[in-house]
């Protein structure tokens, strides 16, 4: 069975990749530099992928994502 999002629809690719180097321990800024794009970008991926799992935080929405086996 695939993991359930929020919304039923699938993490895009960048929102992929955020909570993806959030999970390597990166911070907002960090993942902005490393990726050439604002920082506020990052935290609308952020917000959006808290949105899609239904976490409250960064470190809710790894934890959430380990256990569906998204990353």
């Amino acid at each position: 069975a695939r993991p359930l999002l929020r919304d039923e629809q699938p993490l895009s690719p960048r929102q992929h990749q955020v909570l993806a180097l959030l999970d390597e321990g990166l911070g907002p800024t960090a993942i902005a530099d490393r990726l050439g794009i604002s920082l506020v970008t990052i935290r609308n991926h952020i917000a959006a992928v808290l949105h899609r799992l239904g976490c409250h935080s960064q470190l809710e929405a790894v934890a959430t994502a380990r256990r569906r086996g998204l990353i």
